[in-house]
């Protein structure tokens, strides 16, 4: 279910960016934090770290065209969100990772994530982080945790993105009541949506 809703949000992100729909893009704000969530997820859970990294490099590589085509009149020159959850899930695999080739490739990874354009950067950073402490924090240190999305937010006059917090009850609801993922018969639809669709969006160009 959380994996339907992310990816049916992200299509409408996009779809709101080609069409220069708004309230499409009210809706989107969603999908970031819930994909975000859903590495975690995948972090959490994966028993070949390595394999993983080289999935998102793939999916990356595959998408990078199709988002340049969509997104670039918007927001210039820009490496797509799987580049960016590569470098977070290096960042947060340090704290199950403790070796020193670990720690050279956070340092670098964070170093990527503030000097080269990704899409949402360190907001992205920040949700991972939000979600990997949820369960173990309170709820002064979530709010703690969501005060740099804000101030991100805000310092990049990105007001809409203050709407991705409506992801946290939706997150927290079906964690307790529904089902996170889609059927296991499908998982590679939820692997190849990201370019998929974007190609088909960059054809509406």
């Amino acid at each position: 279910m959380l994996q339907l809703i992310a990816m049916i949000t992200m299509f409408l992100d996009h779809l709101g960016i080609v069409l220069d729909i708004l309230p499409l893009r009210f809706i989107g704000r969603l999908s970031m934090p819930l994909y975000a969530y859903m590495v975690i997820q995948g972090l959490s859970k994966t028993n070949d770290f390595q394999r993983m990294q080289k999935r998102y490099l793939i999916i990356a590589a595959a998408a990078q065209l199709p988002f340049m085509v969509v997104t670039y009149e918007r927001f210039g020159i820009c490496f797509n969100v799987c580049f960016t959850w590569y470098l977070c899930t290096n960042i947060i695999h340090y704290t199950d990772d403790h070796s020193k080739l670990q720690f050279i490739k956070m340092l670098l990874s964070f170093f990527a994530l503030l000097m080269i354009p990704t899409d949402y950067g360190l907001i992205a950073l920040c949700w991972c982080f939000l979600w990997y402490l949820h369960k173990d924090i309170n709820l002064c240190g979530c709010i703690g945790l969501a005060l740099p999305i804000i101030v991100l937010s805000l310092s990049t006059n990105d007001y809409i993105q203050l709407l991705s917090f409506a992801a946290v009850p939706l997150v927290l609801i079906i964690e307790k009541y529904g089902k996170i993922y889609i059927n296991k018969k499908y998982r590679i639809v939820w692997r190849l949506f990201y370019p998929l669709h974007l190609g088909v969006l960059a054809c509406l160009r």
